[in-house]
């Protein structure tokens, strides 16, 4: 579970990339070589340069730097509620997708392999998704851009991993990314992750002292948290028919999001949840890894 900044980067690169997106907030910029394939270009001088070996590298740094300077968001999905979203197909094109923050940091509950988290930062007109390991071994970053569908895009992660950390990479983006969507789509709240240590650093950054400019310096992690009321799935148990005897195990059917007309004349499209449902949940038993399309 996310508890301190350090858990996702550590301090001297905090520091550094605090440093470089106060200096120029485009530090990073993409070039684009064709339409499927761009160059990360860094516009300062920095030794986070060396780090970096693709694009994709140079975006989940720069991705970073905002996710910092824009006070570190953070989103914690149940594991219920986790399970649900990763049953949700993203079936939207870049253009119509929506996060109410640049940067979003979901922090995932167990049961995702070796991912713990997922920034998700839409920059440069482009959704830049990195996902982070235990001590940063098992790392992904996947860059959606503008051609095909976000369900494409997340089951398209970078080669070269195996068959089963890709499997755990598309269920976490597809939580992470549904969970952006359901930020931006229902209400919810901010509040910092530890209100005290916020307060206290707000109060020592009044003083024109080191340690008040080290109070200013410090940044505090914020958690967002959906209205209690927001449904992110459903359930069905018995239907009413006449019994036939025969018994279906509990199983996920999966959801979607959709645009659908709307307006005088249709002329608008407005984007649409259809929830994930957990067939016969008077039956289940743990969470159910079966996944029936509908």
């Amino acid at each position: 579970m996310f508890q301190r900044i350090s858990d996702v980067v550590p301090d001297g690169t905090r520091d550094e990339l605090l440093r470089l997106v106060r200096t120029r907030r485009d530090w990073v910029t993409i070039h684009w070589l064709d339409d499927a394939n761009f160059q990360g270009v860094i516009h300062l001088r920095t030794p986070i340069a060396r780090a970096v070996r693709n694009g994709n590298d140079a975006l989940a740094m720069y991705s970073l730097s905002v996710w910092l300077a824009d006070g570190p968001k953070v989103f914690r999905p149940s594991p219920l509620q986790a399970e649900a979203l990763s049953q949700v197909e993203l079936r939207l094109a870049l253009a119509d997708y929506e996060q109410p923050f640049q940067a979003v940091l979901v922090d995932l509950p167990p049961g995702f392999g070796p991912f713990l988290s997922v920034l998700v930062a839409k920059v440069h007109g482009v959704l830049v998704c990195s996902l982070f390991s235990e001590g940063n071994r098992d790392d992904v970053v996947t860059v959606v851009s503008t051609k095909g569908t976000l369900e494409a895009a997340v089951n398209s992660v970078e080669p070269g991993i195996s068959a089963e950390a890709t499997a755990h990479a598309v269920a976490a983006l597809r939580v992470a990314v549904n969970s952006c969507l359901a930020l931006a789509n229902y209400p919810h709240t901010v509040e910092f992750l530890y209100p005290k240590e916020a307060e206290r650093d707000a109060r020592l950054a009044k003083e024109p002292t080191e340690r008040g400019r080290r109070a200013a310096s410090r940044v505090h992690p914020q958690l967002a948290t959906l209205d209690r009321e927001v449904k992110l799935h459903r359930c069905e148990g018995r239907t009413g028919s006449e019994p036939t005897g025969r018994e279906v195990a509990s199983h996920w059917r999966r959801g979607h999001w959709a645009m659908v007309a709307c307006g005088e004349g249709r002329s608008q499209r407005r984007r649409v949840f259809r929830a994930s449902v957990l067939v016969r949940a008077d039956k289940a038993v743990g969470a159910s890894t079966t996944v029936y399309r509908s």
